[in-house]
């Protein structure tokens, strides 16, 4: 009997200490913003009006995460907490001061110092035209992001979220392993395997209709980017033609920002229709390019 028990015993020490480390890595400590961000791409105070639902369609799945903070909260401080939630993305602290942001970005995509710092310094540029507007704040990050990603400075892809519910429920299956016998423990394991390398596969594998809806969506999304200096100048201009670009240019984004919201969540049937659009966005963009009415 003895020597059954000490094998028991130190399964079920196992199992706790796994239990223990699922729970704390799962963000059982984690402050406010770092346990929003585990599961979103926006935090907000309660100071701000904000619509997150409209907030995380603007940011979609990039590896860009960003919290608008209280004047009293540190960012620095926040930055270090939402390391683990926000880990792979370019994660930005916004706290509003007067009439404009007061932005503290953390890169916790890269280990390269001077590869962060230009991610940290360009992710902000342009937001204080909205600083009562956190929406429109986010979509300028948003084309600063992916001009970052075209020069290589922040990681391209989606990112991807790791909710702490399996966590627990991880640590739920080993403690039920110890007391209801490995045969259910081996049962469990191999159907979440099956069910994950399903799902990545399904991730990895795209047919060519999407993929030339991702090479359209990129089109758009760059002549977004080479536009961007033109609308930086023309922002507060006075003339008919500044502000009619600047009209178009807004309008151009709000599209595109919906065009990947709609392109995230279409199925295999809607693919060419989106494909339609993003060749419509492109070329409206090409055309404000082209205009005599831009801005030089």
């Amino acid at each position: 009997m003895t020597v059954l028990r000490k094998p028991f015993t130190l399964a079920v020490l196992v199992a706790v200490a796994l239990a223990g480390w699922a729970a704390v890595s799962g963000g059982l400590f984690d402050g406010a913003v770092a346990s929003r961000l585990r599961a979103s791409s926006v935090y907000a105070a309660p100071d701000y009006d904000l619509d997150r639902y409209a907030a995380e369609r603007v940011i979609g799945n990039r590896k860009l995460t960003v919290a608008f903070l209280s004047p009293d909260d540190d960012a620095s401080e926040v930055c270090d907490d939402v390391a683990g939630a926000a880990d792979g993305t370019l994660f930005v602290a916004m706290t509003r001061e007067g009439d404009e942001w007061s932005p503290y970005g953390c890169s916790h995509h890269t280990d390269d110092i001077g590869t962060g710092v230009v991610a940290e310094s360009v992710i902000s540029r342009g937001t204080d035209t909205f600083a009562d507007r956190p929406v429109e704040a986010l979509k300028v990050m948003v084309v600063n992001f992916d001009q970052l990603v075209r020069s290589g400075h922040v990681p391209d892809g989606a990112r991807t979220i790791d909710p702490p519910l399996p966590r627990y429920l991880l640590a739920g299956a080993l403690l039920g392993a110890v007391v209801l016998g490995s045969a259910i423990a081996y049962a469990v394991a191999r159907a979440i395997g099956r069910r994950a390398a399903t799902r990545r596969i399904d991730a990895e594998t795209g047919d060519d209709a999407r993929s030339v809806l991702n090479a359209e969506t990129g089109a758009v999304s760059r002549a977004l980017i080479e536009l961007d200096r033109t609308y930086t100048r023309a922002v507060g201009g006075t003339s008919t033609a500044q502000q009619n670009f600047v009209t178009r240019y807004r309008h151009l984004v709000d599209e595109y920002v919906a065009l990947t919201r709609d392109v995230a969540a279409a199925g295999d049937e809607d693919v060419d229709a989106l494909v339609e659009r993003a060749r419509e966005l492109h070329r409206t963009a090409t055309e404000l390019q082209e205009t005599p009415s831009a801005p030089v």
